[in-house]
């Protein structure tokens, strides 16, 4: 339940997002990053994809991939 809150509080936003320890809402992810962005069918967010990892990693690598995986699924789903 906990990363569905997380997930639902980003699904309104354009492009990858990031949080990073502290930056998190919630206090048992303030160990951890994430980088997400969500798909959509048309204008209508209907997803989310995300990494959890640790505070350091690659971002520029991961949000990457996770800005190229939620538009892949968007446009499967045009």
């Amino acid at each position: 339940h906990i990363i569905v809150k997380l997930l639902d509080n980003i699904a309104d936003s354009e492009g990858a997002q990031v949080l990073i320890g502290s930056e998190n809402p919630l206090d048992e992810m303030k160990q951890f990053s994430l980088v997400a962005a969500t798909y959509k069918e048309g204008n209508r967010p209907i997803g989310t994809i995300a990494i959890i990892g640790p505070k350091r990693m690659n971002y520029v690598e991961a949000i990457s991939i996770v800005n190229s995986t939620a538009q892949f699924i968007t446009k499967l789903l045009s």
